[in-house]
């Protein structure tokens, strides 16, 4: 383990983390934390800086409304080292080199999936209203770690950060413990601290040997015939729409990966939200995709 510096200028300091860095998120937040600041998956009132390669987005307004400073990862590492630049060369490649992986699989565990190391990253807000009053949970995935929130709505809760080694595992424990809670009551709602939008509602379950217009049924035909055909260049099948509507310009992203689907959506401009569904099997992951491509584009969404 890196020994601790005596006098970092870091010290006391509170950092929310958006956008992309040139190294995964949970190395960047494991520098902050080693050199003496906290961080923060919100910019909450505690917050002192947000880090941020962008400006106008919502996280930054958020910032300038409660005094956070917003600066840039070469900011942080300049705080450190003086010299930007320096800093730069000696980031992640001296760290792997100190920490050399004891087994194959933290190698693999060094090069999480492209879902994971996204800028927002899988996320997931649920509330159960119970006898005692309302409750919260919130979970998200930064590159191998979920950081989960929870307590009564209207509080800042109690958090936990856990580290599964892999982001597959990371999005894999999401899943399983995001479907627990709705097993017992809880509902996914709009996050109140995060996303530009509401969060969109569950689709519900299609009705059975409901009437199809000949329209439709082309349009199904049309997209099961290319989705397969992307799924079988190993890429995964993947489609991008917007929707121009009274509020502003919307958009919705959705990709197939082996036996799980991952959907982006929000105001065109923003990073939105992100959500991942599991399903049965790569052939059900292909049935939702489909499915969700036509409800878009008979809500006025097109293909971009």
């Amino acid at each position: 383990m890196p020994p601790k510096r005596k006098a970092s200028p870091l010290s006391g300091m509170c950092f929310c983390i958006t956008g992309t860095l040139s190294v995964s998120r949970a190395e960047f937040e494991k520098l902050l934390l080693e050199n003496g600041a906290t961080t923060a998956k919100t910019v909450t009132a505690a917050c002192t800086h947000l880090v941020s390669a962008e400006t106008g987005t919502k996280k930054c307004q958020d910032a300038e409304k409660k005094g956070a400073t917003i600066v840039d990862e070469d900011w942080v590492r300049s705080q450190l080292s003086g010299t930007p630049a320096a800093a730069a060369a000696a980031a992640a490649p001296a760290a792997k080199a100190k920490a050399p992986a004891k087994k194959a699989g933290a190698k693999a565990a060094a090069a999480p999936t492209a879902a994971a190391s996204a800028d927002t990253g899988a996320s997931v807000y649920l509330e159960c209203d119970s006898s005692s009053g309302g409750k919260f949970w919130r979970g998200c995935v930064e590159g191998s770690s979920t950081h989960v929130t929870y307590g009564k709505v209207g509080t800042s809760g109690a958090s936990q950060v856990k580290d599964h080694g892999s982001a597959a595992n990371a999005l894999k424990f999401l899943t399983k413990t995001s479907n627990e809670k709705q097993k017992k009551g809880y509902a996914e709602c709009s996050d109140p601290d995060g996303g530009s939008d509401a969060a969109a509602p569950v689709p519900a379950p299609a009705t059975k040997k409901a009437k199809k217009e000949p329209a439709v049924k082309a349009a199904k035909a049309a997209a099961a015939a290319a989705a397969p055909a992307a799924a079988s260049s190993g890429e995964g099948a993947s489609i991008y729409m917007e929707c121009d509507s009274s509020g502003g310009g919307k958009f919705w992203r959705c990709r197939v990966e082996g036996n799980s689907t991952y959907v982006t959506y929000g105001k065109v401009g923003t990073s939105g939200s992100t959500q991942v569904k599991e399903h049965g099997g790569d052939a059900e992951a292909m049935k939702f995709y489909t499915k969700m491509c036509n409800e878009k584009s008979k809500k006025g969404y097109s293909e971009c």
